[in-house]
């Protein structure tokens, strides 16, 4: 992601986040303390309602175009591959909107921490 791109997507909130970029899967997996995490795919097989997603999970998303390598649905540390429920016959959401999405999921299931 270019830093123009990264700068447009984080618009006013850039300076509440860190964002920390890594080379590749296993440099991710070196460079973190991360122990496991929820793979977010059209391949997942329960839907985002059948998974409990708790404060402190990770979930980690594909490229639009691509999704995730199977290596990162199919790892050790992967809890498993959950997918967002989509009208029969498309083909994947927009990366944005399937970000939104679990993620406001996940933010309910826990009473929205952190939100007011």
């Amino acid at each position: 992601m270019s830093k123009k791109n990264l700068e447009r997507a984080a618009l006013d909130y850039g300076e509440a986040v860190e964002i920390i970029h890594h080379k590749n899967f296993e440099a991710l997996l070196k460079e973190t303390s991360l122990d496991s995490y929820y793979a977010v795919s059209t391949k997942g097989k329960p839907m985002m309602g059948n998974k409990t997603i708790n404060a402190g999970d990770y979930l980690m998303f594909g490229s639009e175009t691509k999704g995730l390598p199977s290596e990162c649905l199919t790892h050790q540390k992967c809890q498993g591959v959950i997918r967002i429920p989509m009208a029969d016959g498309s083909r994947s959401l927009n990366l944005s909107n399937s970000v939104a999405i679990l993620l406001y999921f996940a933010l309910g299931q826990n009473d929205f921490i952190g939100l007011s």
